[in-house]
């Protein structure tokens, strides 16, 4: 844990003046975390939100699934509350992950962001355009490959 102040201040050698990094005090407050906790597991919502996947594939056991997602938001959730209490930094979870981790973790923990949300993107696209391909030949009757859909 560390012992720096909420902010520090900064002395230019040039002016001499100083500058404040970091939030004031009481910036982030109840709606903006929610908002930020709800904005940052939408992908997981995405994941969660195929339901015909889910039912597909565990049929009988889809709604565990649903269930076990909640669970992971919740526990989630009280996590990133309990951090914000800590962390006075609006740099995300990069901040959150530096305040934790370290620095070099922190910009792994980026790079994987970065990789993973590319990659949930490509796979919410490829899954919307074989549903659009299904719903298009079933109601018109027209046969659209996938990947003209998708682009």
């Amino acid at each position: 844990m560390s012992t720096t102040p909420p902010f520090s201040s900064n002395v230019t050698p040039q002016s001499g003046s100083t500058e404040r990094s970091g939030l004031r005090p009481g910036t982030l407050g109840v709606g903006a975390i929610i908002f930020f906790v709800v904005a940052a597991v939408a992908p997981m919502a995405a994941i969660i939100g195929a339901s015909p996947v889910v039912f597909s594939a565990n049929g009988a056991t889809a709604p565990l699934v649903y269930l076990l997602a909640a669970a992971l938001f919740v526990i989630f959730s009280s996590g990133y509350v309990a951090m914000s209490r800590h962390v006075r930094n609006a740099g995300g979870f990069v901040a959150y992950i530096a305040q934790g981790l370290g620095a070099r973790i922190a910009t792994a923990g980026a790079g994987l962001a970065i990789l993973f949300y590319g990659s949930l993107q490509a796979a919410l696209w490829s899954q919307f355009s074989v549903f659009a391909n299904a719903l298009i030949a079933d109601k018109l009757g027209i046969d659209i490959p996938p990947l003209v859909i998708v682009l």
